[in-house]
């Protein structure tokens, strides 16, 4: 799939993007459940991932 963005669109969604990956290491390291601390690390990765194709 491919999504065409304008921008500031881009840019806004870079925004979020990092703004989550600033806020989730901290989210897992008070999370005090295995499951859902396993379920925070992979929503991390998958950030990083749509991150990391936005600068491609």
């Amino acid at each position: 799939m491919q999504i065409e963005l304008q921008a500031d669109e881009r840019a806004l969604l870079e925004e979020i993007l990092n703004r989550s990956l600033a806020e989730i290491p901290i989210e897992i390291h008070h999370c005090k459940t295995p499951d859902f601390k396993a379920h925070l690390k992979e929503k991390q990765k998958l950030i990083e991932s749509i991150s990391e194709k936005l600068k491609h």
